[in-house]
């Protein structure tokens, strides 16, 4: 293999490897961000009742879910 074809085929290579490392990157922030803006329970909760997405759902979801986070008053 001739030097010029090693190199562009170690550019490659590199440039392959540093092009998964962001996408990988930019996957881990979208699921940090899903799981921050409560998306992922969210899809969570769809599955284990089964049901579909509506904005009806969405809104009995985010009360049940205020309702545990809040019910119990902390003292101090």
């Amino acid at each position: 293999m001739s030097f010029p074809v090693r190199l562009l085929t170690a550019r490659w290579g590199r440039r392959s490897a540093c092009r998964n490392f962001f996408h990988e990157l930019l996957n881990l922030l979208r699921s940090l961000a899903r799981e921050l803006s409560d998306e992922s329970a969210y899809s969570r909760h769809l599955k284990q009742t089964g049901r579909s997405h509506s904005a009806r759902e969405w809104r009995t979801f985010m009360d049940g879910r205020y309702r545990r986070k809040y019910q119990n008053a902390k003292c101090c």
